[in-house]
């Protein structure tokens, strides 16, 4: 613990949530570890393994109701959008705001700040990854934890938590019941239910599919098959084309 703190002081805070983003982790040290296991492609490894792979629709969400600026963000202001995005993206904002807007064009600016910020995290990458893995010709399959457990807002900010990081943990293991972040929503045990199945199944067969949901169809580059995780399941064919093709750019 002392020596990841020491590293840490070298680390610069997030421009966002001012909260140092370095952790432990594997190192490619040669004789061990000798590969990034999916850069620059998919290890060779595990050809035939199949992955699952997605993200939660508001990731970001967890971190920035933690930033010290945190009330201004979940009551932000259109004319307060473009520094708030300038932040993390430099002045790659203004084409990335030009691309959401136009693809959700109905989402207010904390909606947005917390769509770009997911992104360019989490989603931008996922999406690499299973594009990688597919391009082995193994069985990939993505979701989108999209389920809004509705849950208040903390700490007086206007804006709820809908579907942030680890908010998908007590419905993979079933147990939303334990969890207050869940919600009081009773839909919640049915999402439980059917996503701990397809985990479980998954796990069994490695085909997530189960008769509860709909067919889960393999992700290709093709058609990016993505099944959003909701009271109702479903599948959708290449979601947030335009925001991919965004970040596929370069960001």
């Amino acid at each position: 613990m002392d020596a990841q703190r020491a590293v840490g002081r070298g680390i610069p805070v997030s421009p966002m949530t001012h909260i140092v983003p370095g952790w432990f982790g594997p190192v490619l040290d040669g004789p061990t570890l000798t590969s990034n296991p999916f850069d620059p492609v998919a290890t060779p490894m595990s050809t035939d393994i199949p992955l699952m792979i997605g993200n939660n629709k508001d990731e970001s969400a967890f971190y920035l109701q933690r930033a010290p600026d945190a009330k201004q963000i979940f009551a932000l202001e259109k004319v307060d959008l473009i520094t708030k995005v300038r932040a993390f993206l430099g002045d790659n904002a203004f084409r990335a705001l030009e691309v959401y807007r136009r693809s959700r064009p109905n989402a207010s600016p904390t909606e947005l700040v917390v769509a770009i910020n997911t992104a360019e995290w989490i989603w931008a990458n996922t999406v690499k990854l299973a594009e990688r893995k597919a391009a082995q010709r193994a069985p990939v399959y993505s979701y989108v934890f999209a389920y809004e457990s509705e849950v208040p807002a903390v700490d007086g900010l206007p804006y709820p938590i809908k579907a942030p990081h680890a908010g998908e943990i007590p419905f993979k293991f079933n147990h939303p019941e334990n969890n207050a972040a869940t919600g009081q929503r009773q839909e919640r045990f049915e999402v439980a239910r059917n996503m701990s199945r397809a985990w479980a199944t998954f796990a069994r067969t490695g085909n997530p599919s189960h008769d509860k949901i709909p067919q889960w169809l393999l992700y290709t580059t093709a058609e990016r098959n993505t099944m959003f995780i909701d009271v109702q399941f479903k599948l959708v064919r290449d979601p947030y084309r335009e925001e991919r093709l965004y970040w596929a750019e370069g960001g």
